[in-house]
């Protein structure tokens, strides 16, 4: 993506948006790291737990809904030896389906049951392991052998199978993107094409040049 942008976009890696002062003329931005920077425009596509929405709209709280799932997806070592194949077990309110990537070198795991919302802010990967290993651990055939790969996995993702709904997703200067604003849940698999769409209506500059921050998500920036 970076390739393909203009020379005056700048990237800032490691960083991450924490206050906004905004008035009808500009954004000023407080970061984490960098020096305080102002702005014409703040886009926050930082995801469903997006600190741009909470400091523009308010906590989080007030825009989930909970759909009464998690899941949790890693990668580890083709140790079932699948060749093309996938395999899903379920028992109860919890379940798995396993399937090869990489030409059959790789599983691709993903952990699903049912529970409450998790506390805001609860982002520890460790816990979340043993979160999720607590939860499917009465489950039989190899799932002691996928909670080690579990352990060890290195790309661990896991969230609760959330909703976003606002009534609107921009505020004087900032406006949201994706699942920002608008996450439809990762049971969708439409987060990306709802950006993208969403996206071709926020440009709209109308021929005048602006000075604007993109937030987006694990600690990345891109100004322009």
């Amino acid at each position: 993506m970076a390739r393909d942008l203009d020379a005056d976009v700048e990237f800032v890696f490691g960083d991450r948006i924490t206050a906004l002062d905004q008035d009808e003329d500009a954004v000023r931005v407080a970061f984490e790291y960098g020096r305080p920077r102002t702005f014409d425009l703040v886009v926050g596509a930082d995801g469903l737990h997006s600190a741009v929405r909470r400091l523009s709209f308010g906590p989080e709280e007030q825009f989930t809904r909970h759909l009464g799932m998690h899941l949790a997806i890693f990668s580890a070592d083709n140790f079932l030896a699948l060749d093309n194949w996938q395999l899903w077990l379920r028992d109860g309110e919890a379940g798995y389906g396993i399937y090869p990537i990489r030409d059959n070198t790789e599983l691709r795991i993903t952990f699903g049951f049912a529970g409450e919302p998790l506390p805001a802010g609860h982002r520890d990967a460790d816990q979340h392991k043993q979160f999720v290993a607590d939860r499917m651990a009465t489950l039989h055939w190899e799932t002691p052998r996928l909670l080690n790969a579990l352990r060890e996995a290195p790309d661990f993702y896991f969230d609760a199978m959330t909703q976003v709904h606002m009534d609107r997703w921009s505020n004087g200067r900032t406006v949201l993107l994706g699942d920002a604003g608008y996450c439809a849940s990762p049971l969708s698999g439409q987060g990306t094409s709802l950006a993208l769409v969403a996206s071709l209506g926020v440009d709209g500059r109308g021929g005048r040049e602006r000075a604007m921050t993109v937030q987006l998500s694990g600690g990345v920036s891109a100004t322009a």
